[in-house]
């Protein structure tokens, strides 16, 4: 009952799918000045059912006003709702949405429904998965990703899970990025994780491969637009992972780590940090800016050696025969240069899971490992690394994760106390 009458207070219908008399409706939602999102509304009497696209809101279902041939309705959304004012016009449906001061046009025509309206989180005689999509990570058709086992596979019929998700938008100095929240089942407050992407000019989906897992173990997990993409305003500062890009995404983290702590249902002594790849960098340098926001950190395929050891190696290991050893002894003998990680690592004190893939063709996983039990072999902390054979820099493949490796983040969740456990 309780999370029935949160639902209510926030304008959301608890119910898992409209009736079959619904209209449907689909299109786009352009925020000014962004790309482009999708979006399917699915109309049934005074309510409707809405999904936003890959990472956005999967599922929500509205109350829905109606005045002289307009509908408006209004989509839960941190710190203001999103708001829909839409009206007919042949078979379109027109008009614009709004949060706070982001203003967006929207169009969409009657009768079509995407697939997308399938995505989320869902329980079946199996266990629970979720349903994801991607636009940028090879993964444009849906997955279900099996949420005990990391198991990947075709998309499959379930019962939805009472996950809620809210559109939010963030201030990181003068510029302000956009994101999803995902809330696990219950009421909270809940221990949370920022999601830091890897290079390039990555979406807030890029989080859902090990970000659902986290909210399935029950984790609240904020995914955002990397500046100057989606819908997130600001300069991209480019893919070259230079000391001055690190530096920017290293505020923006702890510009989403703090929104995260200043929520209600968000356990404020528990919100962490989890990412990839070049992600690895950022997160270490946010954690030493401000170790009073942030509790724990989970890095996947993160590099320990500097930019340029990682480049090099980068470099010869796509097209590396022999072991991947040698590449990495390669890399050294190249010597140091640019970025260099190990500073910030050295001040932290927090709970830190390392997590790595023996296949890793992108930066190099022995030599970042040997580095950090060097680390832990001079002083005590509370890190924990795993390096999984045969697993790729991302550590998923088309099959999925490695097996074994949900067991231990649940294992590291639970004995650090971010997961209520069994």
């Amino acid at each position: 009952m309780r999370l029935r009458a949160l639902a209510a207070a926030a304008g959301v219908v608890l119910v898992l799918a409209p009736p079959a008399a619904a209209t449907t409706y689909s299109g786009t939602i352009t925020f000014t000045g962004d790309d482009p999102s999708g979006a399917t509304l699915s109309l049934h009497g005074a309510a409707a059912t809405v999904a936003l696209g890959p990472g956005h809101v999967s599922h929500a279902v509205v109350a829905v006003s109606r005045l002289l041939g307009s509908l408006r309705f209004a989509m839960p959304g941190r710190p203001k709702p999103l708001v829909f004012r839409l009206r007919a016009k042949g078979r379109r449906l027109v008009g614009t949405a709004q949060q706070g001061t982001a203003k967006a046009t929207v169009s969409l025509r009657r009768g079509r429904t995407s697939a997308d309206t399938r995505l989320g989180f869902f329980t079946g005689p199996s266990g629970p998965f979720e349903v994801m999509r991607t636009l940028r990570e090879g993964f444009n058709e849906r997955v279900a990703i099996d949420l005990r086992t990391g198991v990947f596979g075709a998309p499959r019929r379930g019962k939805r899970l009472p996950i809620r998700q809210e559109e939010v938008r963030f201030q990181s100095g003068k510029t302000t990025l956009a994101g999803t929240l995902t809330l696990p089942a219950g009421q909270g407050p809940f221990p949370a994780a920022v999601y830091v992407s890897g290079s390039g000019p990555t979406l807030r989906e890029e989080a859902q491969y090990l970000g659902g897992y986290l909210v399935s173990q029950g984790v609240a997990l904020l995914a955002y637009d990397k500046r100057g993409n989606g819908q997130s305003h600001g300069v991209y500062p480019g893919s070259l992972a230079s000391p001055e890009a690190i530096s920017i995404y290293a505020d923006d983290a702890l510009a989403a780590a703090r929104f995260l702590a200043a929520q209600p249902d968000i356990d404020k002594t528990h919100v962490g940090l989890f990412g990839l790849s070049q992600g690895g960098w950022i997160i270490p340098l946010a954690a030493a800016r401000a170790t009073e926001a942030i509790s724990w950190a989970l890095i996947q395929g993160g590099p320990t050696v500097t930019q340029g050891e990682s480049d090099y190696y980068g470099g010869i290991a796509g097209t590396w025969t022999g072991p991947l050893t040698e590449a990495e002894a390669q890399a050294r003998a190249n010597g140091p240069s640019g970025f260099d990680p190990m500073p910030s690592i050295r001040k932290l004190a927090i709970p830190m899971l390392w997590l790595y893939g023996s296949d890793d063709r992108a930066e190099p996983p022995d030599t970042s490992v040997s580095l950090l039990r060097q680390l832990l072999a001079e002083s005590t902390r509370d890190f924990e690394i795993h390096l999984y054979s045969g697993a790729p820099h991302p550590l998923f493949s088309q099959a999925g994760f490695p097996s074994g490796m949900f067991g231990d983040v649940s294992g590291w969740l639970l004995a650090h106390r971010l997961t209520p456990g069994p």
